[in-house]
């Protein structure tokens, strides 16, 4: 049994890829989707380079020219998402694939190379990203069934546009702020512009919100020493 999952290890990597593909379609967010569908292609991709070229591809110099364009188009999407994303486990994926091409430049770079370190620095990278995409995706997944949609500017204008957003201040449950509101609200307070002398040079009413947040922020810390 464990000689046969061996053997078959590249098909079920390969496989858990497009299935934690399909999975973040339905479940995931931007980021989640992106590296999936970036991996999950380069996967069916790779397949078919070898089909069409055989198993031992196009080499020049001991290093498979297919593998190292795929993972080249992989860092080019990756590291973006890694930079840009409101997530930790990015920064795995892209120090994972940042490996990879460095095997591409160990092969490329020296005639006489450890083969044992090569393969390790060839094969692993993806094994870390399918751990941290599976990790990532179970965390978003319940991180969004408690708290809902990431801060954003585009959910923050739908919200700021629906005709009952001053009833809406005015009746929040402000007794029900918990310290994981506080918590994911501390990045944006500790701005230097987050103060309602600034948002005043926008309008009025970003003045307002500013002084409300900052107010809501304060009844909880009192509430507390209460």
């Amino acid at each position: 049994m464990l000689d046969m999952l061996w053997y078959n290890k590249a098909y079920i990597e390969h496989a858990c890829f497009v299935l934690l593909f399909l999975v973040a379609l339905r479940r995931g967010a931007a980021p989640e989707r992106i590296l999936t569908g970036t991996i999950a292609g380069i996967v069916i991709v790779h397949r078919i380079y070898h089909l069409i070229v055989g198993n031992e591809g196009i080499i020049w110099r001991e290093a498979d020219m297919g593998h190292l364009a795929l993972d080249c188009v992989s860092f080019a999407v990756v590291i973006p998402v890694a930079l840009r994303a409101n997530r930790v486990y990015p920064l795995w994926i892209g120090a994972a694939q940042i490996i990879a091409m460095m095997a591409h430049g160990y092969r490329l770079s020296l005639t006489d190379i450890n083969l044992f370190a090569y393969q390790m620095m060839s094969m692993i990278p993806s094994y870390i990203q399918l751990a941290a995409l599976t990790l990532g995706l179970i965390w978003h997944v319940s991180r969004h069934k408690r708290i809902g949609d990431y801060p954003s500017w585009s959910n923050a204008l739908a919200i700021m546009g629906q005709a009952d957003l001053l009833q809406r201040l005015l009746q929040f449950d402000r007794d029900g702020i918990n310290d994981e509101t506080i918590e994911l609200l501390s990045p944006y307070l500790g701005l230097t512009n987050f103060v309602p002398a600034v948002a005043k040079g926008a309008s009025i009413a970003a003045e307002g919100l500013c002084k409300w947040v900052i107010a809501m922020k304060m009844y909880n810390e009192a509430s507390k020493i209460v």
